[in-house]
């Protein structure tokens, strides 16, 4: 270390353009590096749907939930295991433990658990359907609306969400609101006497041209047989062109033994309305690690180009993620700006112009260069990365005032510059590594714990510890130098008003040790008492203008029954000071647009309604009320 002090004050012109490099680097790459609110977390939720139709809860229960459940419980990685029953349906939300990383494998272990479990289903049993990515967050929220009916305007979403799909950046799109489609067939009595055939027969033939039997109505003398149109068939015409068997051996169109059309779903499978106007919604899911700010500006620069096609129906906006994200990392950015700017004034007011220079170069130094090296290790810019910034600011200085002031002491005792730049990295090189590397000890805990928590703030730490470290090499290799150039002897000095203060207080302090120790015991004391009033919570209340509020009616409820009492709660809130929109989503919990909701199975008795306001201040009454909120029994 003594050789290596020795030739630091030489090697101005080498130390100086690694750091410019590093400061370059860092500049551009807050300009360029990807942008997002809020991390990622990793894929450890998941939902299972297991349709039985015509089985109640309990048959349900016995013959699929158990042996599934069975199956599932036998994997290691699965935490948690919540299992829902509906008529016709069961539902399975599963959670991973915390400690796992490698999720796609779990997942993996779950489908095939799911295909062993299958094995044992009876008949009717629907294939096992798996979503591990319900915790994805909305890019943007489109909804399509206009003066056509619910299937006009889900064809316009569909074509919408085509046209999304293909935008670079874009994971996936998920349409809500959608009312659905089915076919429905009605057979001519007249003709089916004369030509000898019966309903049985019909539906058979249009079962074995049709793997899924589900979803349309079928109507054969007073009976209905589902009808899915997501079937081999290429279009309705197809349909009616499909060969029915005659007892003869001969075969017939089905056109000519029924009228075959294509309508709305009876009932619906959801419904959305656009601040009171019926639509149809396109969720965008962006890939993980882009750049959403940018790739939101493509994807309005996608829909402006879209708009022409399915004019005179409108594409509005309901949520634009990149704008929040944006104004977040802005306002953080700023604080930021105005921390560094504190800091700066403290140095001044209590270290001296000359000195309090020299400390502060340190700021942008580091800021910049950790910046660099966060992004050359594959670090996304979001509130965390920039909060933890923030928090090393006060402590990265520490490393330079120390060096600095050992250096004016070294130039005011008649060192030569040189020779008191490297006098003091030969003395504080050691001591300033100790008390760096204590505190970087502080945050190994958080940097290597694990669970949703601790992947949320995972930058936290990296981006203080990188700080720190960063601090320390500057401390002991620039700051020498800029206090070797920038620093001059000041002789005959006296001390300073802070040197006064703080030779008072050592006095104060040797004279009454016990009196200190113990004055110091009761205001630790104190402190923790008065924890007990303190509220616990690890984030603070949003502080977006929107409220959600989640409508959950008694299970088997008819979808037109929730639409029903979601338009009635949606009347009630409007009628609140600065309410600007409401929009509800009813079928479904709707779009996932803030981190910390997560995607719902469809069910025809929930819906939401999520409330825009005009202030921040404007939220708390609508919660309230919505807390309260109690349906008359006779309207439902």
């Amino acid at each position: 270390m003594t050789d290596l002090a020795g030739r630091i004050p030489g090697q101005a012109r080498l130390i100086g353009a690694l750091v410019a490099v590093f400061v370059l680097a860092g500049a551009l790459a807050y300009l360029q590096m990807n942008r997002q609110e809020n991390p990622s977390f990793p894929y450890r939720a998941a939902i299972v749907t297991v349709a039985f139709p015509g089985a109640g809860p309990a048959r349900i229960e016995r013959l699929v939930a158990r042996p599934l459940e069975e199956e599932i419980a036998e994997i290691a990685a699965v935490d948690t295991i919540d299992t829902t029953l509906r008529q016709g349906m069961a539902v399975f939300t599963i959670q991973l433990g915390d400690e796992i990383y490698d999720t796609d494998t779990a997942w993996d272990r779950v489908r095939v658990a799911m295909d062993d479990a299958a094995r044992d289903y009876p008949a009717g049993v629907g294939e096992a359907q798996l979503d591990d990515r319900i915790i994805d967050a909305s890019l943007m929220v489109l909804a399509v609306t206009g003066d056509a009916p619910p299937r006009i305007l889900g064809d316009a979403a569909k074509t919408l969400r085509r046209h999304l799909l293909g935008v670079d950046g874009v994971a996936a799109t998920e349409l809500h609101g959608d009312s659905g489609r089915q076919v429905t067939i009605t057979i001519d009595d007249a003709a089916m006497d004369r030509y000898g055939v019966s309903p049985a027969g019909i539906a058979a033939d249009i079962g074995a041209n049709n793997r899924v039997t589900r979803g349309g109505t079928l109507r054969l003398a007073g009976a209905s047989v589902n009808l899915d149109p997501a079937t081999d068939f290429d279009d309705i015409d197809a349909i009616r062109d499909m060969a029915i068997g005659l007892p003869d051996g001969g075969t017939l169109p089905l056109s000519a033994l029924a009228r075959v059309h294509q309508s709305e779903a009876v009932p619906a499978r959801g419904a959305l309305w656009h601040d009171g106007n019926r639509g149809v919604g396109v969720e965008i899911i962006a890939e993980r690690g882009v750049n959403v700010v940018a790739l939101g500006e493509r994807l309005r620069d996608a829909v402006d180009a879209i708009r022409p096609m399915i004019a005179p129906l409108e594409i509005r906006e309901m949520f634009y993620q990149p704008a929040q994200t944006e104004r977040r990392l802005d306002d953080l950015s700023l604080n930021l700006l105005i921390s560094v700017a504190i800091i700066l004034l403290v140095l001044f007011v209590f270290m001296g112009l000359r000195l309090g220079v020299v400390v502060a170069m340190l700021l942008p130094l580091v800021t910049l260069t950790t910046i660099a090296l966060y992004a050359l290790g594959g670090g996304i810019l979001h509130q965390i990365a920039i909060i933890g910034l923030v928090v090393a600011l006060g402590i990265l200085v520490d490393n330079a005032i120390v060096m600095s002031e050992d250096v004016q002491r070294r130039l005011n005792a008649g060192d030569t510059p040189a020779a008191a730049a490297a006098g003091a990295i030969r003395e504080l090189a050691g001591p300033l590594f100790a008390a760096t590397g204590t505190t970087l000890a502080a945050f190994v805990p958080m940097l290597l714990s694990e669970g949703n928590t601790a992947d949320f703030t995972r930058a936290l730490p990296i981006t203080i510890m990188l700080s720190l470290t960063v601090s320390y090499l500057f401390a002991v290799t620039v700051t020498p130098l800029v206090c070797q150039f920038a620093l001059r002897r000041h002789a005959g000095t006296g001390p300073g008003l802070i040197d006064r203060l703080g030779a008072h207080l050592a006095r104060l302090t040797l004279r009454f040790p016990t009196l200190l120790i113990v004055a110091g015991g009761l205001v630790m004391a104190a402190a923790l008492a008065s924890q007990i009033w303190l509220d616990e919570e690890f984030f603070p209340p949003a502080d977006r203008t929107a409220v959600v509020i989640d409508l959950s009616l008694p299970e088997g409820a008819h979808i037109d029954r929730t639409e029903a009492s979601a338009q009635r709660l949606a009347r009630a809130v409007r009628a609140h000071a600065g309410v600007r929109a409401i929009h509800t989503f009813v079928g479904d919990g709707g779009p996932t647009f803030f981190y910390n909701l997560r995607r719902a199975p469809a069910s025809p008795q929930l819906a939401r309604l999520v409330v825009i306001t005009d202030t921040l201040a404007r939220n708390s009454p609508i919660i309230d009320f919505a807390e309260h909120y109690r349906p008359s029994p006779a309207i439902e």
